[in-house]
């Protein structure tokens, strides 16, 4: 019973730490897709053509 007792708390503190990660991860990321530089000229090279 102990065993199991341990078990169950470490795996409550990983489920809370996971949690957090993808909290922050989600958060961060929507940031960054919010802010888009613009496009350097030269990179129009490596752009398709529309056809």
């Amino acid at each position: 019973m102990k065993r199991t007792d341990k078990t169950g708390k470490i795996a409550s503190v990983v489920s809370g730490i996971l949690t957090e990660e993808l909290k922050l991860r989600a958060n961060s990321t929507s940031c960054i897709l919010m802010h888009q530089p613009k496009e350097p000229k030269g990179m129009e090279r490596f752009k398709k053509e529309n056809r």
